[in-house]
């Protein structure tokens, strides 16, 4: 039967239930409501320990937190684990082996499985196996898999094994993309990188080769308030600070606000140095421009401008 002689406990229906002083339980089977003002709705082998914490129902679901909320879940049709709060005033919705953290007061997940939320007043809204950590401040991840958000206002929006851990920074999705510095992004795309402060890589990094497979190459900005906008295989190294990369493959930006819309192989190592495309061309000198060129059909040889304010629009072989 059930056991609910402490004063002011309520049991309203079910078996082998226990409520505690001020506690009550709805029904359901072999669920516990022990801390003081604790309530369990229903379900099975439920545990409400902190104080005016909450169970709806669901199975092996175990709430310690002082004024904490769980809704139910923790059985999916094949699998039972519950979920369990260790953090005061915060909630799970649902889903499958859930965790709130002592560290995660005020937090949130909605639902999915095996999420585990450590940040203060952090959410995770659901996606599996997806983790917030105890460094993190106002960090978000809004679905996915295997993401993961540990800096002050870090979101993840979703994808799978994305890294944010710079603060304020952000991952659209994507799979395995990292923002590592203060303010930097990285919209998508695949094993991209952005670890220079206020950094930007829009997306790419593989290229789909339909004939020899998938070939991996990410872009890679890791100084400050630089951008590649997309390709793969480009790069911004420390020194090319406010540079810019469009797009295309294989780029290197290693120049002072240095840019290079698109082609491949192509360098921009001056300062306020321009290659606009082609392949395989140069421009080191100081504010130096190569319009393309680089190709001719049969030959790849790039251009050069190597002198400063020099200037090159297209053609091969030109210096």
């Amino acid at each position: 039967g059930n056991n609910g002689n402490d004063d002011r406990a309520t049991i309203a229906g079910g078996y082998f239930n226990t409520a505690g002083f001020n506690c009550a339980i709805g029904g359901g089977d072999n669920n516990t409501a022990s801390g003081n003002g604790a309530v369990v709705g229903g379900g099975s082998l439920n545990a409400a320990f902190g104080f005016s914490s909450t169970i709806g129902g669901g199975w092996m679901n175990t709430n310690y937190g002082t004024g904490s909320f769980i809704g139910g879940g923790g059985y999916d049709g094949a699998n039972m684990a519950g979920n369990t709060v260790s953090a005061a005033a915060a909630t799970i919705g649902g889903g499958l082996a859930n965790s709130i953290l002592p560290g995660g007061t005020y937090s949130f997940i909605g639902g999915g499985s095996f999420n585990t939320n450590a940040g203060y007043t952090s959410i995770i809204s659901g996606g599996d196996g997806n983790t917030i950590l105890a460094t993190a401040f106002k960090a978000t991840i809004g679905g996915g898999a295997g993401n993961t958000a540990s800096g002050y206002y870090s979101t993840v929006a979703g994808g799978a094994g994305n890294i944010v851990s710079g603060y304020h920074a952000t991952v659209g999705g994507g799979s395995d993309n990292y923002a590592s510095a203060f303010g930097s992004t990285v919209c998508g795309g695949e094993g991209n990188l952005a670890s220079g402060i206020g950094s930007f890589v829009g997306g790419g990094g593989v290229n789909e080769d339909t004939v020899n497979g998938a070939t991996f190459a990410a872009n890679k900005v890791l100084d400050n308030a630089a951008t590649i906008g997309g390709g793969f295989g480009n790069i911004i190294p420390l020194g090319g600070i406010y540079g810019f990369i469009g797009g295309g493959y294989s780029n290197n930006v290693s120049g002072i606000s240095a840019t290079i819309s698109g082609g491949q192989t192509n360098t921009a190592r001056g300062n306020w140095a321009t290659v606009g495309g082609g392949n395989g061309n140069l421009a080191s000198g100081v504010a130096s421009f190569v319009g393309g060129g680089g190709y001719d059909g049969f030959r790849f040889v790039g251009n050069q401008a190597t002198g400063a304010a020099s200037a090159i629009g297209g053609g091969i072989n030109n210096r």
